[in-house]
């Protein structure tokens, strides 16, 4: 699966229907998909897999990544993902040490963070927040380390992690759809649209990214400011550092609704905020994975995010594996579709569209193209 969201990928594993799946993640779409399904879904690191080589000089990447019903399972797949020889079971490796509890390389720093980095604040459902909340003392108890609630806090300060991931992303997806000038595509874009060709979720990603495109030079210096900070933040122990925080900020919702535009009384602007708590983690170029934890009162599943250093796959999958031991001991278990969850995936957190109609009177305010009135093709 090259290209868009692995929610079918993960209904696959949760049902039975499948035991690995593949998936791709730019903002969160094999993170998000493993929540809700209550299975395993990794974004590995830029290079794990062979084709990401080819992505230098882009700051935002879309990578493919490996789903399973757990870690171990996970983790050979991710191993036949990166071309490796028969013989070589480097991931499968890193898991079975962290299912034994075995760490040669001893963790030596556990952060957690509710809001991820105070970038969600007050949106974040209080459900997910006390389990993640919950999960993290017991795996600080376990290995016996304080819990850090402050370090991602001072990773994203005073940087505007919206407009960051909104200028990475379409900026260049203005550029793959610009057609000879700026006027052009604005028409042919809203064209697609009115002739039900295009979504207007994509249509208004595409069509931001013609601002952002003269705007690089400022995106290029928060993201290497972004990047330093990374660095700091998992030098600075000496030793193995990890990042625990919520996958969403919702629990799942009723399959009608297209997406999320207002949580808790907070609206958001487009499609693509209440993805918030993984498109910010996408944007440190770490690897990050999601893991189940447990479930709502009414059985929605609540996944855990678990990021660790650049390039340090392997290293995360082992403590993930860990972590898996210590927290959800009945992993690959098969869901079991419930009728009881209704009441929580209908409630009145999370609310949003259900048509194209709606879709595009929520983005049309903050894109004026939405509102061009295109003359049929004859």
């Amino acid at each position: 699966i090259r290209q868009g969201s692995s929610g079918g990928s993960a209904a696959a594993l949760a049902s039975g229907m499948s035991w690995l799946a593949t998936g791709s993640d730019l903002g969160g779409s094999l993170r998000i998909p493993a929540a809700f399904c209550g299975v395993v879904g990794m974004r590995p690191s830029v290079g794990t897999l062979q084709e990401e080589n080819k992505l230098k000089g882009t700051l935002l990447h879309n990578l493919n990544g490996a789903m399973g019903r757990n870690v171990l399972d996970m983790s050979i797949l991710l191993d036949a993902m990166v071309n490796a020889s028969p013989r070589s079971k480097q991931f499968q490796t890193y898991a079975r040490e962290g299912l034994k509890f075995e760490l040669p390389c001893q963790v030596g720093r556990l952060i957690f963070s509710s809001d991820i980095g105070r970038t969600c604040t007050e949106i974040v459902d209080p459900r997910i927040s006390n389990k993640c909340l919950s999960a993290a003392k017991k795996l600080s108890e376990a290995l016996s380390l304080p819990l850090d609630e402050e370090g991602m806090n001072m990773m994203f300060s005073e940087i505007d992690i919206e407009w960051l991931f909104e200028s990475t992303r379409s900026a260049d997806m203005w550029k793959k759809w610009f057609v000879s000038s700026n006027s052009s595509t604005r028409k042919f874009i809203k064209g697609l649209v009115d002739k039900g060709e295009m979504k207007p979720e994509l249509a208004w990603n595409i069509l931001i990214g013609e601002q952002y495109v003269t705007q690089q030079a400022r995106t290029k210096v928060l993201y290497q400011q972004l990047q330093e900070r990374v660095l700091q933040l998992f030098t600075s122990a000496g030793t193995e550092t990890y990042i625990l925080c919520p996958v969403t900020c919702c629990l799942p919702f009723d399959k009608s609704i297209r997406y999320i535009k207002e949580i808790r009384g907070v609206s958001f602007r487009s499609y693509i905020e209440w993805l918030r708590p993984t498109y910010a983690v996408s944007l440190l170029n770490c690897p990050a994975i999601s893991i189940p934890i447990g479930y709502s009162d009414s059985g929605l599943p609540i996944g855990l995010q678990i990021i660790g250093s650049p390039g340090s796959d392997g290293k995360l999958i082992r403590f993930s594996a860990l972590a898996e031991k210590v927290l959800s001991p009945t992993s690959n278990v098969i869901l079991h579709p419930k009728t009881n969850n209704v009441a929580d995936s209908g409630d009145t957190f999370a609310n949003g569209p259900c048509n194209p109609a709606d879709a595009l009177s929520h983005h049309s305010p903050t894109c004026p193209a939405l509102q061009l009135n295109v003359e049929p093709l004859r």
